[in-house]
């Protein structure tokens, strides 16, 4: 009877070990995926956040393949048609003077297709800045006021 007995309470203790076994590859399964889940919902949150890439970096590679520029500047526009609330990465952009129109068009166009391949995103603004002296992200003021 002894035999029988720790033939059973081994057992026992096997069934034990592998669901104590399964249930920790479960839980470790369970959370690998809800970190995997929370990476790419940090990434998707950082896109709207606007630091899904390095300005800097961003601004370098468009002097190179965009040697017109006079001045680049990047931000999150906030839009709404009080129906619905739109978050648009957009540029605004100064081309030097020197740019044809004809030549403005293509560059603008190339621009915002690299622009949105670079950064992975079905939409963005390109804002064209005519004043080349005058930083086009300062408040225009009425005359007389300083």
């Amino acid at each position: 009877m002894t035999n029988i007995q720790n033939s059973e309470n081994s057992h026992e203790r096997i069934q034990e070990q592998e669901l104590s076994q399964n249930a920790k590859k479960i839980g470790s399964d369970a959370l690998e995926n809800k970190d995997k889940r929370i990476e790419l919902l940090e990434s998707e949150l950082s896109k709207y956040r606007g630091d899904a890439f390095s300005f800097s970096d961003l601004s370098k590679e468009a002097k190179i393949n965009y040697y017109n520029f006079g001045e680049i500047g990047y931000s999150n526009l906030i839009t709404t048609n009080f129906n619905k609330t739109d978050t648009i990465p957009t540029f605004k952009v100064t081309w030097n003077s020197e740019v044809k129109n004809s030549q403005l068009k293509e560059e603008q166009g190339r621009l915002v297709t690299w622009l949105k391949l670079r950064l992975k995103l079905d939409t963005l603004a390109v804002k064209k800045c005519e004043i080349i002296r005058a930083s086009c992200f300062e408040p225009l003021l009425p005359s007389g006021i300083n």
